[in-house]
This record gives C-alpha cells, structure tokens and sequence, in this order.
C-alpha cells in the first residue's frame, strides 16, 4: 500500500475548501456510551427514535468500514450575512439559506475518496456527512477541530460554530491529532439567551424544548405549550450561535452556494401556510429545508402568521 504524510491528506481537504481537519486513530476513537444513554432514558431525544439505534457503532464509529482503522474528520464553514430585512431574526437557520450541505460536502468528500484511491491503491473508506449513527461532533473535537460547547455545538477558536462537518472512515493507520481544550470557560450566554430554556448542562440539550427540533425534526401538530416556544423560526433557530463569543468574528464561508437563495429573502407566512405540493416541490430543491416535509413547513407558517396577527 502506498502512503501519504498526514500534511499531504489535509491539503486534499484544504483544496476542495475545508477550514479545518483532524485524524482520530482506532484506539482514541471508542466513545463512552453512558452520555447518550442517559440523555434518551430522560427523553431528552424527544421522537427521534433513530437515536437509540445503532449503539455499537456510536461508541466504535470505525466500525462502521471493514478494517476501519481511522477518521479523517472535516470541518467546513457555512457562516453568511444574513438578508437586511431579517434583522437579526432568521427565520430559517442560517445552515439552510443555500444548497443542501449533505449533497455538497458528499460530492467533495467522494472527490477527496477518488484521490485518495488514485494515490494509495488499496485504499478503502466511506465518506459520511450526517447520515450515519456516527458521533460526529465528539469525533471532530477528538480529531482537534475543536470543541463540544455548552449549547451542544461544535466551537472552533478561528472557526466559531457555524460548521458543517464530514468524515471519512478509512483503513489507512493514521494518528491521531492532540484534541482541542474547552475555552467555553463560564460563559453562559447560550444557556442564558436560548428562550425556551432548552439547554441544560454540559452540551446537553432538551430537544422537547428546542425550537429546532420543534420546526425541523417534529411530525404532527403543535401541542399549546410548543406554540408558545415558537416566535419567528420557520426552520430552525441560530440564537444559541449568534449570542457565542466565538461567532464575533468567525470567518465567512468560502462556497457561494451556502448563501441565502433568493427564494427565501421575502418570505410570506401566509402563502406558506397555504402552499401545494406543487409549489413545495420547486422551494424544496436543493434545499435541506426538506427535512421539515410539506406537512411541517405548512404547519410552521401557519404558527408564525398566527403570532404576527396578535402583534
């Protein structure tokens, strides 16, 4: 098998954009599973039943390949300036403005596969961007791309937040990067700004109160109490990033298509809440707004247009 320096993998990352990467070797990538089964057994994963799946994977994620042996985890940013008329209340989380990341970052990462291949003839790996039951972001602050913060994202000092992630899991033995020390120190600020009180310790979060589960990962109707946690976000909610010190003076992402479509720059709440399925069809492509379904969006809109009339 031929072989590359950990420097020269990078640069294959660093080519096609990424901001950040590290490596996590087999040995440092076994993850204790209590954390996670502490935060289902509270309900804190609310109907994301796929959560308590896939436990052996979770806590070894390089088994996930045959004869993995290590992860190249990746960092890329997603940071845009947000519409003048939105102000600072983003209706529609700053991750979804633009192209679906998922498609994005697979083609880049499959790019980075076929190189890697060229390049090491034996070379044998899956790329992953948030479809598999691996951890990505105790994977990422292994890997030295940053750390787990209070509010359950992923905090890069040069970096921030806003962070899309990628793996790759690979045969290649690879050691692991040092990993990155916590700077949230006694911050509280997204303890303290989330309005639904979502985010309780540690990086841990009630995902019942979140307004980013309630507008994205949710099926069905709002109960009364979830309408209430529910002020502007059609999809999604940033308060807990735009509130972190580390956010200040992050950097822009580097992929014009991660900015806001204009599709999204005017919306109308109340032609949302009446759109056909022919209509969601051409909003939703290429869009990770997809997640919410027509049912969802719909639903959303039709709260938001509600709130705007009791104004």
């Amino acid at each position: 098998m031929g072989s590359l320096s950990n420097k020269q993998i990078k640069d294959l990352f660093f080519r096609e954009g990424f901001s950040a990467v590290g490596f996590l070797n087999l040995e440092d990538s076994v993850f204790e599973g209590q954390y996670l089964k502490n935060w289902i057994k509270n309900g804190y994963h609310a109907t994301m039943k796929w959560m308590e799946d896939h436990q052996a994977i979770r806590e070894n994620p390089c088994r996930i390949v045959d004869a993995g042996k290590s992860i190249i985890a990746a960092a890329f940013l997603y940071k845009n300036q947000s519409p003048e008329n939105w102000g600072e209340n983003n209706p529609i989380s700053n991750y979804a403005w633009g192209e679906d990341y998922h498609t994005v970052l697979k083609k880049k990462l499959t790019k980075i596969m076929r190189q890697l291949e060229e390049k090491i003839p034996d070379f044998k790996g899956r790329a992953f961007v948030d479809t598999a039951p691996i951890p990505e972001k105790l994977i990422a602050a292994r890997s030295g791309l940053g750390w787990v913060g209070k509010n359950s994202m992923l905090i890069n000092r040069k970096l921030g937040s806003y962070l899309f992630l990628g793996e790759i899991v690979c045969d290649l033995d690879l050691p692991s990067d040092t990993p990155a020390k916590n700077y949230c120190g006694t911050c509280r600020k997204c303890i303290d700004h989330c309005p639904t009180g979502a985010i309780l310790e540690n990086g841990i979060i009630d995902s019942r109160r979140c307004v980013s589960y309630l507008t994205i990962e949710k099926r069905g109707d709002f109960i009364d109490d979830e309408k209430k946690m529910i002020d502007y976000q059609l999809f999604g909610c940033d308060i807990c990033q735009q509130v972190c010190p580390w956010n200040k003076k992050a950097p822009f992402s580097p992929y014009p298509g991660f900015s806001c479509a204009e599709k999204w720059v005017n919306l109308d709440m109340k032609k949302l809440a009446t759109i056909s399925s022919e209509e969601y069809d051409l909003l939703k492509v290429k869009s990770p707004i997809k997640r919410a379904r027509l049912e969802g969006l719909k639903r959303n809109a039709s709260l938001l247009q509600r709130n705007k009339n009791k104004e």
